[in-house]
C-alpha cells in the first residue's frame, strides 16, 4: 500500500485543503504561495482511486454526453523546489533559512537564539 506522484498541472477546487499539509521532503508547511504558484506535488493512494461515469441529456445539443469522473486518495503533498531550510544545532529541527541566524558555521532557529539570550541575561 504505497503512494504514486500525481502529475496534474489543473485547476480543481479546494486547492486551499492543500495547506493541511507538510511537504515530504522538507518538512515545511505547503503554503498559500506554493499553491498559487503551483509548487506541490500530490502523491495519491496506489490501491484506493475509483473512476465513475455518468450520462445525461444535454437538450441544447439533443444527445447523450458522458462524463467520466476520477477520485483519488490524497496521501501527501510534496513542494515541487523545496524552499532553503537548515536544522537548528539546538533543537534538531528544521526551519527556513529566513528563520535561521548563523553563528561559526552553525545554525540556529530564533526561537533557540532568543531563548540563550534569556538565559545569558540572568
Amino acid at each position: 500500500m504505497g503512494a504514486e506522484i500525481l502529475k496534474f498541472s489543473g485547476f480543481f477546487d479546494n486547492r486551499e485543503l492543500l495547506k493541511d499539509f507538510d511537504c515530504l521532503q522538507c518538512k515545511q508547511p505547503i503554503s498559500e504561495q506554493d499553491v498559487s504558484e503551483k509548487n506541490y506535488n500530490l502523491w495519491v493512494s496506489d490501491y484506493a482511486n475509483d473512476i465513475s461515469k455518468s450520462e445525461s441529456f444535454a437538450g441544447r445539443v439533443e444527445r447523450n454526453l458522458t462524463a467520466y469522473s476520477l477520485t483519488f486518495w490524497l496521501k501527501g503533498v510534496e513542494h515541487e523546489y523545496c524552499p532553503e531550510t537548515e536544522t537548528c544545532e539546538n533543537c534538531c529541527e528544521r526551519f527556513l533559512m529566513e528563520n535561521m541566524k548563523e553563528f561559526a558555521g552553525d545554525y540556529y532557529c530564533l526561537s533557540c537564539c532568543q531563548a540563550n539570550k534569556e538565559v545569558n541575561h540572568e
